[in-house]
């Protein structure tokens, strides 16, 4: 791209920032301390995943990892080391191999990503001019082949340029009659920044033979008439100056495991760890990712991250570094200790109280079972427990067991009477659940104890996150039960209190509890959420999740 020439969109912005930092002398310096390290290999392997439009991850994401091809024996060496290391893909592993990572980090592996804020808005901010912008860039590719096509000698594939040339007339209308403009943006960011990036390393070796596209399985490289490929030739010929080489690319096709699936099994991680990295509170959802981040990432200096970003309607480029944390594992030993104080704590307070709390409780049951003599002064019902096993929760019955003349129960405003008022608001009720607490089901503070067909409200790794603690007598929510109207709002105070659990927030939940039960302060059920009805179940995919 000529320099003097105006820039007037946002996906050429990100190319000439990433273009110049490409050029600066660190990055010199570094691309050829990797190319001494890789034996200044003339055969190069190109591998690539994407996360993209995934709603419950914060990114989206696209990661290139470069690796030399020395020989075969060595090839097969590193198919088997990684397959019998990280057996699956990020999403379906609990955690990421040490010797996985040991690995990486001792090899000869470049990978960039990149984190693109909104995507659709680097080629216009309307429809109109992302259709204006595509159709501009793909002509200006078509323009290439077409040179090639003027260009060509005996030995150049001539009639695979003007099938080239045709495939982009056919996709250049498609734009034109707004078919798949959003697959188009896909394709021109991917093979863009991959090619760009690629090229700018390629381009310091003395000699580059063969370089080789091995994309993961998606739908981004099949779509559009199979042109990712050829694009992504035509810049990376265009980025790797007077170099001739022999461009080779995995078939496209999403329905086989492909034979480099090990290999792409490092673009993988490193792109789910991205996509789930939540940049602004330096958090992830789950332990993995947190492995792969100081395991892998952290202080890599062969391992790059860049945001692009769109702010005041002006294309912005940043580089992101993570850091070694070196209280990491005094932090990890004493979130360790922190669980196991509120377990001790548990069950110390159960045994100090399981004996007088046993005596009130009789008396309860004696009062109980005078005032509604016709069932048992025992409540109990099935809950969801930690780590989603089913459990049956006690309690003092609190409301009368009274019909209408079909059998069914009548609502729990005529059937909760003033002795139930009493149990409750002295939350005498709950003292059957200190078994509960003996019994290793529950806590004395942790989100509620539920009833499964609350789950719904949820996304499946929403539930997980939330019955990844017990749950409790009393609660984050339980202590503002007042302002929640409904049962999702309620799943959120819940998912608050297992996010930013500590002993300090414990102490904050139990003096609210302490001040709340001296008071005879617990709300009525009038103030509570009402119960769900099948109309009223929220299907959790709709909600984001944000750690």
């Amino acid at each position: 791209m000529d320099e003097s020439n105006k820039i007037d969109m946002n996906f050429e912005v990100c190319i000439y920032n990433l273009k110049k930092h490409l050029e600066s002398d660190e990055m010199k310096a570094l691309m050829d301390e990797f190319l001494g390290k890789a034996s200044q290999s003339t055969k190069w392997m190109l591998y690539s995943d994407y996360c993209l439009d995934d709603k419950e991850k914060p990114n989206d994401v696209v990661t290139f990892v470069l690796v030399p091809f020395l020989s075969e024996a060595e090839y097969r060496s590193m198919d088997k080391t990684l397959g019998d290391t990280q057996h699956k893909d990020i999403k379906k592993s609990r955690h990421v191999n040490k010797d996985f990572m040991a690995y990486i980090r001792k090899k000869a592996i470049f990978s960039f990503s990149f984190i693109v804020e909104n995507r659709k808005r680097l080629f216009g901010e309307t429809g109109d001019e992302r259709v204006q912008n595509v159709t501009a860039v793909l002509n200006a590719i078509k323009q290439q082949f077409e040179t090639w096509v003027k260009n060509a000698d005996v030995n150049s594939p001539v009639n695979w340029y003007n099938e080239m040339v045709k495939k982009l007339d056919r996709q250049i209308k498609d734009i034109a009659a707004r078919k798949n403009v959003k697959g188009h943006i896909d394709i021109l960011l991917i093979t863009a920044l991959g090619a760009l990036y690629a090229g700018a390393i390629m381009k310091r070796l003395p000699k580059l033979e063969i370089f080789g596209w091995f994309p993961d399985r998606d739908s981004t490289n099949v779509q559009c008439d199979q042109i990712a490929a050829p694009i992504f030739s035509a810049l990376l010929y265009n980025h790797t100056g007077s170099q001739k080489f022999e461009f080779s690319a995995a078939k496209p096709d999403n329905t086989v495991v492909p034979f480099y699936d090990n290999e792409n099994r490092i673009a993988d991680v490193i792109c789910g760890t991205l996509a789930d990295y939540n940049i602004k509170d330096n958090k992830v959802s789950a332990e993995k990712f947190g492995e792969a981040l100081r395991g892998l990432v952290a202080g890599n200096s062969y391992i790059k991250i860049y945001r692009f970003f769109v702010e005041d309607n002006q294309a912005k480029m940043s580089e992101i570094r993570v850091f070694k944390d070196k209280w990491y594992r005094l932090k990890k030993a004493w979130k360790v200790m922190e669980k196991g104080i509120k377990r001790l704590f548990d069950l110390l307070l159960a045994l100090i109280l399981i004996v007088p709390g046993f005596l009130v409780l009789l008396c309860g049951m004696i009062f109980v079972k005078i005032v509604s003599p016709e069932a048992s002064p025992i409540f109990k019902q099935v809950r969801v427990g930690y780590r989603n096993k089913l459990f049956t929760m006690y309690k003092l019955r609190s409301m009368t067991n009274e019909r209408d003349a079909d059998g069914n129960l009548l609502p729990d405003e005529v059937r909760l009477k003033k002795w139930g008022k009493i149990v409750r608001k002295t939350n005498m009720d709950e003292l059957f659940q200190i078994w509960n607490i003996l019994k290793g089901e529950m806590s004395f503070i942790g989100p509620r104890p539920i009833l499964p067909e609350e789950m719904k409200v949820m996304t499946e790794k929403e539930q997980k996150e939330r019955q990844s603690m017990r749950p409790g007598i009393t609660g984050w929510e339980a202590v503002h039960e007042g302002e929640s109207s409904n049962r999702r709002e309620m799943a959120e105070k819940d998912l608050y209190y297992v996010r930013n659990w500590s002993l300090g927030l414990d102490w904050q939940v139990f003096y609210k509890t302490f001040a709340i039960v001296l008071g005879f302060q617990r709300p009525d059920d009038s103030v509570r959420a009402p119960k769900m009805t099948d109309d009223q179940i929220v299907d959790g995919s709709e909600h984001e999740s944000h750690e």
